[in-house]
């Protein structure tokens, strides 16, 4: 008893100990003399200078280039001479005659002929023109920009032909040569400086963070700045000449102390991930080797360690063994171990090929032309795309719904799919392919994993993932396990050219011995004794040091060398990477999990989640496995949440039966319903209908129809019940009478879905399990409504005493609903016309309806698409997408984020649509807290992308609950020719960039790409014996590198690639010194020889093509605060009225295209379902004019559809139309039920208004609980983003079209059979007093008629469009004469202007003219007074006489000019001539030159281009109204009337009349006289062409004309403006020297009249420049 007690108690109390998880472990190594240290560094240049013109103009040439060197006095830039040179030529011409002048006065002063005051006026005229001359010549001389002294070209500020002004910064000009690095440097560092020297000193700068430059120790101050204790040290380097080196620059400084000293302790070194702090202190976990546990240790760390690795000064030694990775999962005394590394369908798919080294258009036409050939020939194909890039053609596949209903039809359809990929390759030029096929292409990883690890490398990384997936692929219904964003392992081996050189090494040899020595190759086997045994030869590369120390011998004597003494051999990851993926920050791998067909993935989410409990001991401490998404418990919270939607249905149909059907009947009803569901789950289960979102919502919304048939045959039973009548008679009697009118209704509303479950496409394919859901269901409804409901009846109802059959009054709310009725069948005409106004209304009112496609999805998750310009290097796009994650991961409810760089995800949701591969793209996935917080985060996000990334296109998103994806709008131009749709491309951007609230504006080809082009001589190439492929290659080995071999390791195969040192491969600077191996000679040559030079040149760096033809999208986002059926039908007509060549096309896809073939493919399975459902009404009532009535109802539920839609805010998703047609079926079916009961009670012998009466009052219950079960089924799903649009057209239609529908039909009925009131058992009782013959009819007819009302309507059928086409055409007619008006006002406003700049003109030209003739009066006064003193010759005096006459007669002459000028201005301004109109009196400045735009904006503006566009659509319109003409007109008539011997009495239906017949008009003998009018339609139509084409050439011409002149007026006003300032500046000289006594008058008269001149010429220039203004305002389409 003890003994057991004691074991039972013992295993009761052992303690299972938790797994020993394996950690990464690092041995501590001492470190070394070598003292790192790196600091942040400014660069300075020895010299800098910005070069400036002194004057102003028009730059005219500009011969230097950014980054290239100048000698001193070089020129660098020239300005227009023209102007100066004339100025100068001028000012010259001017100096030599007053030199002249001044020599010949000095003579006639010293023989004493003249005063010494004319001596000193000649001086004074010379030193003037001397001042102007100097002058003059200093401008000209400064129109040249010359070097001042030898440098470097480090900036160019301006461009060539372009308004320069005085001090403009020009180029900035910086010396060559040693350059600084400027930084600070701790005080304790530098104070060792005289113990240490600095060795291996480079320099990185941060525009080129790949090259390091060698530097050297300069200088530090004397002295530390006592506020910072730093030291300012200067280091020198020469910069590379591939680098240009900007004065401001930035880079680091790194350099490498040797310690010689005792005052460093250097300690040891360990990785930087290792050391951890806990407040002030910091510590490492030391490993016990005998217990294999962990314990913390303090250290010190040393401040002056950088990089991956920093110091222990204290606290290690050497040897040691510490935690490398995962340090902070540790615990004291925690045991370890060491990791040992390295040991729904989707009918799409993609064919990638490689074709390296061809250019876009050269794989577009070589590999993917013929691959696609092949493909088309596929009829199970629907679409092919294909985008070629290059050295790499993508052609994306995608498959016909009705040829892969099933995975297993669409593997047979790949299967055949690869077998003509592989009969193409046989087309494609050598070089290319083999072409791959991914059928995968659309897997969906449902579980999505993101993989870190705290201090391991990527490839440490990987192999754990590569062991995880080992163990998840055992798990049932695992289908795939698939990573994301690993780094590809590589070795780099990197020969020097000068050292491969010196040595006489040969590439070629080098790259034999690479790819021979590893090599797998067999031996043969060898028989020895009776045994056979395999030869494996010895010698395979075994380490990367072995590829150091292959022997390769050199190309001149043979002799052998180490490859490690020509090369380095380094191991790492490729360069630069194609992926990258992050998560918070952290280096992560993506890892997902797919499912096999037909699994059920909340089991397998489960067996996965209890798979990574059960390894999770297994995965290395410090390696994390975040969970980002899991579809197993996505879907199982949505099944529940669902759920309880369909409870809470359910609840509400049963609680509204039990209020309004009574506890007995709604037991009944009940009942059925759960059967019923139950049932059809069962069904679902046999037949595989999956429990997910769509057909639980189908339950749903079935629930409110599925007690329809049970309510009616409910009703039945209970009303004979409650008249006396047996519980069996009853039930036989309803059953055998609504049998098949249920069944009707019930096969009417199954054909509702139907147009759902058989559309093609994958929306339909989306939603298609509805139809069958609801299908199944209804029935269920029927077969039971008519064999459980009756029998339950029997068990719950409680027969009436015998004692015959009880009449059961109506009730208050029965009896006033018949009256109601019968005041609407009296008022038959005015209800069915107020019911189509209100009809028309509601289809008024649908313009308010917003659009849209599917709902905004409520995964808690934002998606950030970033895009730089194509061509950018995939770490710009990483630095960007850092600063971003780390903002974005800031923001308040974001939880995690996963940013991608380079490409997209794995798709871990079937409507996650990832990009393909590019440097440029990025994305961040974030994840929130809340769904509910995304509508705040997006437009954060957004601003902060829009505000901080200039260069960037950011779009922020949400997903949408359903298929989509990309951009919501995609204007897809298609045509023959590349260039003309990226122009067309342009265009559109450029108008959705006009709009303003558009975002992530893009075209799918990018941006073009400049492409460095080495020019191969062929001759020269020939002579040498270097081809272009060895050309290529020898390219290809120094800049990115070649693979020549593979390093095998375990189950790895690591690349082996060869490439020139990184500073031979950075810039193409040193591109001529490539070496390639001569075939003729043998020789290594330099392939200067063969190259001829080198350019740069733009090309696509990718295009697109669907089916075999040029495809390219302009892409626009909304705002995250607008619908992009707002943004859409802002920029929709624009683009559309691009004018597209001959042969191009224009469609929209995106949303609309999405939303449009959507609905496309559903309306393609409509008019079957409609016809359908016409045909089992007719065939139901074997008639024809019940099943109108019938139909005429269904219309009606578009009121009740736009009332909730527009009150609600709800866009018409695609979700509502699918809810528009389940609600036609509803109609049709409560309509089929009140019909039914009219004929059948009329055929039971009821008089027939009665019977119409009647039946609606009997039909009002099971009609109104029919909807209202439906309706309050619904309910639940408004807070269902997926069908809160369904639910919305289902509530709000089916109640208003219920209402109408019980009044509706009666009317309609009653109309239709014209049923009168007097058709009743009253009525029937007063026949006897009618008249019995025809005489007694005829004679009742005469006394009656005296009141008679009638009217004809008359309606012609626009069925040819030509009504239309006329007022089409009279409209364009209206807007052509409307822009021809405008046209003549803006040039009426033109005359106007150029009158009254004329007039201004003129007043100045008399101002000017009147004062010179006071200046002239005054010079022949003089004259005369010294003729008449001797000192003036007759000669002189008659000269003088005649220039005053002369200008006395330009006074006259410029006066009348300013009287006709301001004549003609009155008249333009609609004044009496005469009227005196003042001017102003001096001329405005001009305005600036307006931008000319684009073409198609002058077409846009001009009123008179507006004009003779709108005449062509007038004349296109009237050729079609002609043509519509020739064809029969087709009219419906309506005549109506009444007569009455009373006016009370008109309206009455027994005295109204009326009649509906068509109308046909065939033209038979007019028809000449027609095709003779579309004769000189088309002529006309052909004139309008031509007009408008002639008048936007001129348009053109005037435009071009204008600007023109312009340039030419403006330099002209310039240089007449510095004219005028000079003539003015003389004439103030000379009038001060006059003032003094130093001069004559005459001399100052004189001068004063050359001013006069140059205001005289300038008044005449400004005003020509004015009129070019107007002109050129006027040519642009505008008024000034």
């Amino acid at each position: 008893m003890l003994a057991g007690a004691a074991a039972c108690s013992s295993e009761t109390d052992t303690v299972t100990e938790p797994p020993v998880r394996p950690i990464k472990l690092v041995t501590v190594e001492a470190s070394s003399n070598r003292f790192p240290v790196s600091y942040p560094a400014v660069i300075e240049a020895a010299q800098s200078s910005v070069l400036t013109f002194q004057v102003n103009g028009l730059l005219q040439e500009l011969p230097v280039t950014e980054g290239l060197p100048v000698e001193r006095g070089a020129l660098i830039a020239k300005l227009d001479q023209r102007d100066y040179q004339n100025n100068f030529n001028s000012a010259k011409a001017q100096y030599d005659n007053a030199e002249s002048e001044y020599q010949r006065a000095r003579r006639l002063f010293e023989e004493n002929a003249i005063s010494r005051s004319v001596l000193e006026q000649r001086r004074s005229q010379r030193d003037i023109t001397k001042a102007q001359f100097d002058t003059a010549q200093k401008a000209l001389d400064d129109t040249e920009l010359r070097a001042p002294f030898s440098g470097q070209i480090a900036q160019i500020n301006v461009e060539n032909f372009q308004n320069v002004s005085a001090q403009q910064a020009i180029v900035t000009l910086q010396s060559t040569g040693d350059v600084e690095a400027v930084f600070d440097m701790p005080a304790r560092v530098l104070a060792y400086v005289p113990q240490i020297n600095p060795v291996d000193t480079t320099v990185t700068l941060d525009a080129a963070p790949n090259v390091k430059i060698p530097a050297e120790f300069k200088e530090a101050t004397g002295q530390a700045d006592p506020t910072t204790q730093t030291y300012r040290v200067r280091f020198t380097f020469a910069p590379p000449d591939n680098l240009l080196i900007l004065p401001g620059m930035t880079g680091k400084v790194d350099a490498v102390f040797i310690y010689n000293g005792d005052q460093i302790d250097l300690g040891v070194s360990v990785p930087t991930g290792s050391v951890l702090a806990e407040g002030d202190e910091q510590y490492v976990w030391i490993l016990n080797e005998d217990e294999m546990t962990v314990s913390k240790r303090s250290v010190t760390v040393s401040q002056d360690r950088f990089g991956e690795e920093v110091a222990i000064t204290a606290g290690l030694q050497g040897g040691e063994i510490i935690a490398g990775a995962g340090a902070s999962y540790l615990q004291e005394g925690m045991r370890v171990r060491a990791w040992e590394n390295g040991q729904q369908k989707l009918c799409s798919g993609n064919v990638l090929t490689q074709y390296p080294g061809a250019s876009p258009e050269e794989v577009a036409n070589e590999v993917a032309e013929p691959l696609e050939t092949a493909l088309q020939e596929m009829q199970e194909v629907e679409e092919i795309r294909s985008t070629s890039r290059s050295g790499f053609s993508e052609i994306s596949v995608d498959i016909k719904y009705e040829f892969s209903p099933s995975k297993s039809d669409l593997q047979l359809i790949w299967t055949k799919l690869r077998n003509k990929v592989n009969d193409a390759q046989g087309s494609l030029p050598p070089g290319a392919g083999p072409s791959v096929v991914f059928d995968d292409f659309g897997d969906v990883y449902g579980l999505y994993y993101l993989l870190t690890g705290e201090g391991y490398s990527a490839d440490e990384l990987l192999d754990y993932a590569k062991e995880l997936r080992k163990d998840l692929l055992q798990v049932d219904d695992v289908g795939k396990v698939s990573f994301g964003g690993e780094q590809t392992e590589v070795i780099y081996v990197e020969i020097a050219r000068e050292r491969a050189s010196a040595l006489g090494v040969s590439l070629s040899n080098v790259f034999t011995a690479l790819s021979t020595q590893n090599a797998v190759v067999s031996a043969g086997t060898v028989k020895l004794g009776e045994n056979r045994f395999v030869i494996a030869p010895s010698g395979d590369i075994d380490s990367v040091d072995a590829i150091g120390n292959l022997l390769v011998t050199t190309s001149s004597d043979g002799a052998v060398t180490y490859l490690r003494d020509i090369a380095t051999v380094t191991r790492g990851y490729q360069d630069p990477a194609s992926m990258m993926i992050r998560f918070n920050g952290e280096p992560s791998l993506a890892i997902g999990v797919s499912n096999v067909t037909g699994a059920n993935v909340v089991k397998m989410g489960d067996a996965i989640d209890a798979k990574l409990a059960e390894v999770e001991g297994q995965r290395p401490i410090g390696m994390e496995l975040h969970e980002f998404y899991h579809q197993g418990k996505i879907v199982n919270a949505s099944v529940q949440d669902f759920a309880v939607n369909v409870g809470m249905a359910l609840a509400i149909v049963l609680g509204t039966l039990l209020i309004f059907m009574g506890p007995r009947s709604g037991l009944v009803i009940g009942s059925v319903l759960l059967l019923t569901i139950a049932a059809t789950l069962a069904t679902m289960n046999l037949t595989g209908i999956p429990m997910h979102r769509i057909s639980l919502g189908a339950l749903i919304i079935a629930l409110g129809m599925l007690v329809d048939n049970a309510i009616v045959v409910t009703e039945g039973i209970l009303i004979g019940v409650q008249s006396g009548r047996r519980k069996l008679d009853i039930a036989n009697e309803v059953v055998g009478k609504t049998k098949w009118p249920l069944l009707g209704g019930t096969l009417v509303g199954i054909i509702a879905f139907a147009p759902i479950g058989f559309a093609p496409g994958s929306t339909a394919e989306y939603t298609g399990d509805l139809f069958w859901v609801i299908m199944i269901s209804l029935l269920y409804s029927w077969v039971f409504a008519l064999t459980l409901t009756p029998l339950f009846c029997h068990w719950l109802f409680q027969e009436k005493e015998a004692g015959g059959t009880v009449v059961q009054e109506d009730g208050r709310f029965a009896k006033g609903f018949k009256w109601f009725v019968r005041r609407a069948l009296k008022f038959r005409w005015i209800v069915a016309l107020g019911a189509a106004g209100v009809f028309c209304a509601a289809i008024w009112g649908f313009q308010f309806v917003k659009s849209g496609f599917f709902p905004a999805s409520t995964t808690p998750q934002i998606v950030v698409d970033y895009w730089l310009p194509e061509g950018v290097d995939i770490t710009t796009t990483d630095a960007d997408l850092r600063d971003l994650e780390a903002f974005v991961g800031g923001l308040d409810g974001v939880e995690s984020v996963q940013t991608l760089v380079g490409g997209g995800a794995l798709r871990y949701m079937l409507v996650y649509n990832f990009e393909s591969q590019n440097p440029a793209y990025g994305q961040i996935l974030a994840r929130v807290d809340d769904y509910n917080k995304i509508s705040t985060l997006i437009p954060q996000i957004q601003s902060h992308i829009d505000e901080n990334y200039p260069n960037a296109q950011g779009k922020v998103w949400r997903f949408i609950l359903g298929p989509g994806g990309g951009s919501k709008i995609e204007a897809t131009f298609k045509g023959p020719d590349p260039k003309v749709l990226r122009r067309l491309a342009n265009e559109a951007k450029a108008i959705m960039a006009a709009d303003g609230r558009a975002l992530s504006i893009k075209d799918d080809w990018r941006q073009p790409v400049s492409v460095i082009e080495p020019i191969y001589s062929e001759s020269k190439g020939r002579q040498l014996g270097v081809s272009r492929e060895d050309f290529a290659n020898a390219l290809q080995t120094n800049f990115s590198g070649r693979n020549v071999g593979v390093y095998r390791e375990g189950d790895k195969l690591i690349p082996i690639i060869s490439r020139a040192p990184e500073d031979e491969r950075v810039g193409i600077e040193n591109i001529w010194e490539i070496r390639t191996l001569s075939s003729a000679t043998g020789r290594v040559v330099p392939l200067s020889q063969a190259m001829d030079g080198v350019r740069t040149v733009w090309r696509d760096a990718q295009i697109r093509r669907e089916d075999r033809v040029w495809t390219i999208k302009a892409q626009a986002d909304p705002y995250p605060d607008e619908l992009a059926s707002d943004l859409l039908s802002r920029i929709r007509g624009p683009i559309e009225a691009i004018a597209l060549p001959q042969g191009y096309t224009l469609e929209w896809d995106g949303e609309i295209g999405s939303s449009t073939e959507a609905n496309e493919n559903l309306a393609s399975t409509i008019p079957l379902g409609l016809l359908a459902m016409v045909l089992v009404v007719v065939v139901l009532f074997n008639a024809l004019r019940q099943p109108l009535v019938i139909w005429l109802v269904v219309p009606l539920s578009i009121i009740g559809v736009v009332i909730g839609l527009v009150t609600t805010g709800t866009p018409m998703e695609f979700m509502a139309i699918l809810g528009v047609l389940s609600l036609s079926g509803l109609l049709i079916k409560n309509a089929i039920v009140l019909v039914d009961q009219m004929n059948l009670e009329i055929s039971e012998g009821k008089p027939r208004y009665d019977a119409v009466v009647d039946s609606a009052a009997s039909r009002v219950r099971p009609v109104m609980m029919g909807s209202l079960t439906t309706v309050l089924g619904v309910l639940p799903l408004f807070g269902d983003a997926f069908f809160r649009s369904m639910a919305v057209v289902l509530v709000y239609g089916l109640s208003f079209a219920t209402l109408l529908t019980l009044v509706i039909v009666p009317v309609l009925y009653a109309m239709m059979f014209n049923i009168r009131p007097t058709e009743t058992t009253a009525g029937a009782a007063a026949k006897a007093n009618l008249p019995e013959t025809p005489e007694a009819w005829a004679m009742a007819q005469e006394a009656v008629g005296d009141v008679e009302v009638g009217l004809q309507l008359n309606w012609e059928l626009d069925v040819w469009g030509r009504i239309r086409s006329g007022q089409q055409a009279a409209a364009a007619g209206a807007e052509a004469a409307e822009a021809d008006y405008l046209f003549s006002q803006y040039s009426l406003a033109a005359g106007v202007a150029r009158s009254y700049f004329l007039a201004i003109e003129a007043g100045l030209q008399e101002s000017v003219a009147q004062d010179t003739v006071d200046a002239l009066t005054e010079t022949t006064r003089i004259v005369n007074v010294q003729y008449e003193n001797g000192l003036a010759s007759s000669q002189d005096l008659a000269l003088t006489k005649s220039d005053l006459a002369t200008a006395r007669d330009t006074l006259t002459a410029t006066s009348g000019a300013k009287r006709d000028a301001v004549r003609a201005l009155e008249i333009l301004l609609g004044r009496y001539p005469g009227a005196e109109l003042q001017v102003r009196t001096s001329l405005p400045d001009a305005p600036a030159s307006p931008p000319p735009g684009v073409p198609s904006e002058i077409l846009e503006r001009r009123p008179d281009l507006i004009a003779a566009e709108r005449n062509v659509a007038a004349a296109f319109n009237s050729l079609d109204s002609a043509k519509a003409a020739r064809l029969p007109a087709i009219s419906l008539t309506s005549n109506i009337g009444g007569a009455s011997g009373s006016l009370s009495n008109l309206l009455d239906p027994a005295n109204v009349a009326w009649t509906v017949a068509g109308n046909l008009l065939a033209p038979l003998f007019d028809g000449g006289a027609r095709q003779s009018q579309v004769d000189v339609s088309t002529a006309e139509q052909k004139q309008a062409v031509a007009a408008y084409g002639q008048a936007a050439l001129e348009a053109f011409g005037e435009v071009e004309t204008n600007l023109d002149q312009g340039v030419v007026l403006d330099n002209r006003v310039d240089a007449l403006t510095e004219a005028a300032k000079e003539a003015n500046e003389a004439y103030r000289v000379a009038r001060l020297r006059y003032n003094e006594g130093e001069t004559d008058l005459i001399d100052v008269l004189t001068i004063q009249q050359r001013v006069f001149a140059a205001e005289s010429n300038l008044a005449s220039i400004r005003r020509s420049l004015l009129e070019q203004r107007v002109n050129l305002n006027l040519a642009l389409g505008g008024s000034y």
